[in-house]
């Protein structure tokens, strides 16, 4: 089995575009399971799922990117990772596969659209493909945690 550097990236898609966050913010990758609706959760939350005993919030990343909501497939993916507010599920469409970060292949996205949320640069694969990479830490605001916190604290 080869080994997976801590300077990895695990690149999933949502649609028809590429997108990675760090393998060491990943707990774990699984198929899609039962999303529970979460009240008064924040925009682009789809709901929770019970991992083993612990409530997860699932970000459903279609509506987080402004796309129209669809419902979750047999063949989505759930990756699990950490913030340093919480652990928190990512529901994608596939999840592609582990590139190696090169960061001379990465432009910070500050160089491309300043603006963007929860981006922090775009990566160019060595077969031309461009991957964004998604930045974690900043996926959930303070004021998205706060909301998230009372809604999951609404639902015990």
């Amino acid at each position: 089995m080869a080994s997976i550097s801590s300077d990895s990236l695990i690149v999933f898609q949502i649609g028809e575009q590429d997108f990675a966050v760090d393998v060491a913010a990943v707990e774990q990758v699984l198929r899609a399971v039962e999303i529970e609706p979460l009240p008064e959760a924040p925009r682009g939350v789809r709901g929770v799922i019970n991992l083993r005993g612990r409530i997860v919030p699932v970000f459903d990343l279609w509506a987080r990117f402004g796309q129209p909501a669809r419902e979750v497939r047999a063949s989505d993916h759930l990756i699990v990772a950490h913030t340093h507010w919480r652990t928190v599920a990512l529901l994608v469409d596939a999840v592609v596969g582990v590139v190696e970060r090169r960061e001379a292949q990465v432009t910070p996205a500050a160089e491309i659209l300043p603006d963007l949320e929860c981006i922090s640069g775009v990566m160019k694969l060595n077969d031309g493909g461009l991957v964004l990479v998604h930045d974690i830490e900043r996926f959930l605001s303070i004021a998205d945690h706060a909301a998230l916190q009372l809604a999951l604290n609404l639902e015990a």
